[in-house]
């Protein structure tokens, strides 16, 4: 599955992703802005397989924060009646009226995947009725839970595979987090897992949407040494953003770079320096993050970023991977052998 990433994940992406064989996703983000969907849907469905199932990813705590939210959300079911929708940050959302998320997107006849960060987390959305669990660790690029709060992404998943095989053994559960290559999805598979979910690799495809010098430094960065999980960036955009992340998904996996340096694990500094009236810090780095400055923004990306070395097409990569995970899969083989 081809993670649904803000800004990355539009039409072309989520296409390219179906052809190649995998579940690809055309990301909503906040929800804000319906006419930027509707286009990147209509790019979808002109270049996707005509069987290929359209699915949708939504960010809970802010698509569906108000009753104009959950207006929105129902507008794009009725209209474009996706296969499958996404939720994260919170997986499950419950309006003024008592209604889910989960029981809406059922009520179209959506199949509904919950993406969580615990165990906790994962038997909430398995008891709201959801019919696929992705477990993301904290190696996951992007948004998660913060890293004293989160898990590694194998020992998350292979919890929440005991979990669900106990009491819902019908609902699949993919691994999400770290995974680059073919040797991850088969080390996914070998705990109980269904599938896996790229995020980073798909971010450094071409037909991902964003800036080619971005993608530029995944492929520079060596290893996982050059990503941090921090809520540094999150603390500091919250002072200016419309839609600011809230506790415990204020936390983002990223490259490091020199605002990450300077305060990663300085909390109270850092929101004593917010309330300096002589501080240029959150001007500065708005600055940054609308020019590509990203010596002070973030780069996203998750660890496992130095098996990139290249911006390959999405057909190519995920191609490779299936391949890859198969050789894997045979040559364990030989381990029973010996």
């Amino acid at each position: 599955m081809g993670a649904p990433m803000a800004g990355p994940s539009g039409g072309l992406l989520a296409a390219e992703s179906c052809r190649a064989g995998a579940l690809g996703f055309v990301a909503a983000g906040h929800l804000h802005d319906l006419t930027a969907l509707n286009a990147e849907i209509a790019v979808f469905r002109e270049k996707a397989p005509p069987d290929a199932p359209l699915c949708i990813g939504f960010i809970g705590h802010s698509s569906l924060k108000d009753a104009d939210g959950w207006d929105r959300f129902q507008r794009v079911l009725k209209e474009h009646k996706p296969d499958v929708v996404q939720f994260f940050a919170p997986a499950i959302t419950v309006n003024a009226a008592g209604k889910s998320n989960v029981d809406m997107a059922h009520e179209y006849a959506a199949k509904v995947i919950a993406q969580v960060g615990s165990v906790k987390d994962g038997v909430e959305a398995l008891e709201a009725g959801v019919d696929c669990l992705i477990a993301q660790g904290s190696e996951a690029g992007g948004h998660g839970l913060r890293r004293e709060l989160g898990s590694g992404t194998l020992p998350l998943a292979s919890q929440l595979v005991l979990v669900a095989a106990d009491s819902y053994p019908n609902v699949p559960v993919l691994a999400a987090g770290g995974i680059m290559d073919g040797r991850g999805v088969a080390a996914a598979l070998a705990l109980g897992c269904d599938g896996a979910v790229l995020g980073t690799r798909l971010w450094a495809s071409q037909e991902a949407k964003g800036k080619d010098s971005y993608k530029a430094l995944l492929v520079a960065a060596s290893s996982c040494d050059d990503v941090i999980r921090t809520t540094v960036f999150d603390h500091i955009q919250n002072e200016y953003f419309s839609t600011p992340w809230p506790e415990p998904y204020d936390s983002l996996g990223a490259l490091r770079n020199a605002t990450s340096d300077a305060w990663d694990g300085r909390p109270s500094e850092l929101h004593k320096e917010f309330k300096d009236a002589n501080s240029s810090l959150v001007s500065d780095y708005r600055k940054a993050d609308m020019e590509g400055n990203t010596d002070i923004a973030p780069v996203l990306g998750g660890q496992g970023v130095g098996e990139i070395v290249s911006i390959d097409t999405a057909f190519g990569i995920i191609t490779r991977i299936n391949i890859e995970a198969m050789d894997t899969i045979r040559s364990m083989q030989g381990l029973l052998q010996g």
